[in-house]
């Protein structure tokens, strides 16, 4: 999936299935809500809205088959606009569940390819923490927090440490950063963010 207007493109994967008839395909993706496309010929699938109705726009939400098979080459780094390392990586979702900074520390963490090391906040708390890297496998180890007692967050910053202990495995696309556990479920999502940009 690309997003032209922001620069972004993104691998999802799930499950189809036909229903209606053959009339319906449902898309049902282990990582995003389940999408519904109209068949209206063997060349044309046409968007739904999540109610299964057509959608009424002058927008164009008809999915044309290509008249060759174009093969869809992985994911890599070339296609990322942001690094891994030394960048601020603000917390946007745990699992399929948003994130809203409730405080004006937003939950963020920034890998240090020189010391090797992992700073940022759990949006209450400050941690630091050490990493390894290896290719597209990411681990976190001796995660330490300060002691501090938030009136809010303090669930999500809990979600957010066991995600980073729970990470192995790590994809990117554009300025968006996935962390995967062993069995390749997403466990915490991010948006690089501008050093400025940070509180």
């Amino acid at each position: 999936m690309t997003y032209e207007e922001r620069n972004l493109s993104l691998d999802h994967h799930g499950h189809w299935q036909l229903t209606n008839g053959g009339k319906m395909l449902v898309l049902r993706g282990e990582d995003r809500a389940q999408e519904k496309f109209a068949v209206r010929d063997v060349h044309t699938l046409r968007k739904m809205d999540v109610e299964g109705h057509e959608i009424e726009s002058k927008l164009n939400y008809d999915v044309k088959r290509t008249p060759e098979f174009e093969p869809i080459e992985p994911q890599s780094l070339t296609t990322a606009t942001a690094s891994l390392e030394n960048t601020y990586w603000k917390l946007t979702s745990l699992g399929d569940v948003p994130v809203t900074a409730v405080s004006q520390q937003e939950p963020l963490f920034v890998l240090n390819s020189e010391t090797h090391r992992v700073s940022g906040s759990g949006g209450c708390n400050r941690l630091t923490g050490r990493y390894e890297l290896k290719d597209d496998q990411l681990t976190f180890s001796q995660l330490l927090t300060t002691m501090m007692g938030c009136v809010e967050g303090m669930d999500t910053e809990k979600a957010f440490l066991k995600a980073l202990t729970e990470a192995k495995t790590w994809k990117m696309g554009g300025e968006e950063l996935q962390l995967l556990n062993n069995a390749g479920n997403v466990m915490a999502r991010f948006k690089a963010r501008d050093r400025k940009q940070i509180p």
